[in-house]
């Protein structure tokens, strides 16, 4: 398809005898036959370019699924086939096509292609030339360190990353955005970007109309080939609870949450509660579940020793990452755990109009199955009103304290509000899992609004 063309050519275009580009980044929709793209570099790579190649995903399936495309490939053509000397040879979640050692082959005599599963320590032991690194989305500042360097002593060395639109609160993305932001910029010398998203999708002002076949076509550039438009359409009925999961796995939307975010909130301000985290003297711990019910997210907020604000993110398991995590049955037995071991806390936080309300039966039965038992606040729609311009007053002023971790900044970058009966309240819909921690936040300070909610007052 043209497309892939143009990413091919992105790839291989050289300068002055070297490569255009060492760093090449190209983001487009799932199911569009990205992986297309990919297999013809790889047999580029290993046919004629020679060297090592070796071609990374985040899932193992993702990895053995690569290997055995490029395989049957290979297998379709006698002459290629000829050439490999050995097929797989490599341990678990490693798979290596190796050339013979051939004068005739030339610069491909002796090349590898290794397939290899991402880990804080996978590439250590490898020297590639060029390293693709697919599911970019779900890479690594660690994955990416023990890669980068492996490739410094090569000539002609080769970065190209490709994934999808990332869920900040969900996925670890920092290197993808980074990539993302440097490409769009255009200031680079050495880095090609390439993606199909529609009109303004930078933007996190703009709306973006998820029923505009012209969005649509844009961001799926195999539209009518591999997707069919009413494939497109029938996800879209389906997708009525997750809008914003249909905006960034169908149409493509990343806004360039910059500094500033959208400009709702003051991220500035906000990072200047940026400090050391103190012992609690009391505190809620709050349970958020996204519409869509698919992310839940545990929050702690209370009052620390020095007597200010303080809030964190609790890992979905103990050393966990402090972020949200898929599903919402791991929630219970987590807060029946933290609670058990914090005795600062002295309540449990749902909003009452929240899918969080709906696990409160079972987080009793758990907590009492633990050995402690604590009430659970049911925040009323009046008080979370009054606690969006709470939090939004407090995030202004800097006066809430926190670690000053990425997820929660991505959360506050990500505000937006809607009108609701003539006041407003977060945008649920419109910041999508990324702003979870945001409207947990909120939940907990309406439970502890003034001074930490009366305890015996919400059991009676």
């Amino acid at each position: 398809m043209a497309w892939q063309q143009i990413v091919i050519r992105m790839v291989l275009a050289t300068r002055g005898g070297r490569w255009a580009a060492t760093e090449c980044g190209f983001l487009v929709a799932r199911q569009n036959g990205k992986g297309g793209a990919l297999e013809a570099i790889a047999l580029w790579s290993l046919f004629i370019g020679g060297g090592q190649t070796m071609w990374t995903a985040h899932e193992m399936k993702t990895n053995d699924e690569a290997y055995l495309r490029v395989v049957a490939l290979i297998k379709a053509n006698d002459e290629l086939s000829a050439q490999v000397a050995k097929w797989d040879g490599g341990g678990t979640g490693v798979h290596v096509i190796e050339l013979k050692k051939d004068p005739d082959l030339r610069a491909a005599s002796g090349a590898r292609l290794a397939f290899v599963a991402r880990s804080k320590s996978s590439g250590r032991g490898f020297s590639p030339t060029r390293i693709i690194l697919d599911e970019a989305q779900e890479l690594s500042v660690l994955a990416l360190r023990a890669l980068l360097y492996s490739t410094a002593a090569k000539k002609g060395r080769q970065l190209i990353f490709t994934g999808t639109v990332p869920d900040a609160a969900v996925n670890d993305c920092e290197v993808w955005t980074s990539v993302r932001d440097r490409g769009r910029k255009g200031e680079s010398t050495r880095l090609a970007w390439g993606e199909w998203t529609p009109k303004n999708s930078d933007d996190p002002q703009a709306v973006i109309d998820p029923e505009s076949w012209e969005n649509r076509r844009w961001s799926n550039p195999s539209l009518g080939t591999l997707i069919e438009a009413e494939t497109i359409d029938s996800e879209w009925e389906a997708a009525q609870a997750d809008i914003a999961g249909f905006l960034r796995e169908r149409i493509s939307v990343w806004p360039s949450l910059d500094d500033a975010g959208t400009g709702v909130l003051d991220v500035a301000a906000w990072m200047r509660g940026k400090g050391a985290l103190e012992p609690l003297t009391s505190g809620v711990l709050v349970v958020e579940v996204s519409q869509d019910r698919r992310h839940g997210l545990l929050q702690v907020l209370g009052e620390n020793a020095s007597g200010a604000r303080q809030v964190e993110i609790v890992a979905a398991v103990r050393g966990g990452d402090l972020r949200s995590a898929p599903g919402t049955s791991w929630i219970p037995r987590r807060v029946a755990e933290v609670v058990a071991s914090d005795e600062s806390l002295t309540g449990v936080a749902v909003d009452s109009k929240g899918w969080a309300v709906d696990l409160v039966s079972t987080i009793e039965e758990a907590m009492a199955k633990a050995g402690r038992v604590i009430p659970i606040h049911e925040v009323n729609s009046a008080d979370f009103v009054a606690a969006c311009g709470t939090s939004d007053q407090m995030v202004s002023d800097g006066e809430i304290r926190h670690s000053g971790g990425p997820v929660m900044k991505a959360a506050i970058q990500a505000a937006q509000k809607r009108d609701r009966g003539g006041v407003w309240v977060w945008d649920r819909k419109r910041m999508g899992v990324t702003g979870l921690p945001l409207v947990a936040m909120t939940v907990g300070l309406a439970a502890t609004k003034e001074a930490d909610y009366d305890v015996m007052a919400s059991i009676l």
